[in-house]
């Protein structure tokens, strides 16, 4: 399992452009969007891996929907210093298998605005009725999405 830091670095400088001789993504690396793409990460690992990529602990806020608290830390560090970031992704520990998944959702999200990311991550969670806060059972909420992609793969 990948460290969050890790991820967040990696994702960071792929944003900005400095890991490697690679162009930017398109998007800004914010402290919210490296939140939230890191979460996709760990949903995109769960529901084609069975498992998170991550450590991460996450948890449903009122306002800015799941969060972390290893997930904001390791943003906030990355973006208030860019060659911190740049030393971490340089040491990052991801597999080929874990860096797959990580680069997916880079091309899924990075041209697209923050609203479009905001209800993609949404739109793995129930929404019904007001939100709450309280922990995130990731591994049990891809169950309903596994059985029905599997029903929908078998027909």
């Amino acid at each position: 399992m990948a460290r969050a830091r890790d991820v967040v670095a990696y994702l960071f400088t792929r944003m900005q452009g400095q890991q490697g001789d690679e162009a930017p993504l398109g998007s800004t690396a914010t402290v919210l969007r490296l939140l939230r793409m890191t979460y996709l990460v760990d949903w995109r690992s769960l529901i084609t891996r069975q498992r998170a990529l991550t450590e991460a602990q996450w948890e449903v806020d009122a306002e800015l929907g799941p969060v972390s608290p290893e997930v904001i830390g390791a943003a906030l560090s990355c973006v208030r210093d860019e060659p911190l970031a740049q030393r971490l992704a340089g040491q990052a520990k991801l597999s080929d298998s874990e860096l797959k998944v990580v680069d997916f959702v880079l091309q899924a999200c990075a041209s697209r605005p923050d609203e479009w990311v905001t209800q993609l991550v949404n739109s793995t969670f129930p929404m019904l009725g007001p939100r709450t806060s309280g922990p995130l059972n990731l591994p049990m909420l891809a169950k309903p999405y596994l059985a029905q992609r599997s029903l929908l793969m078998s027909g």
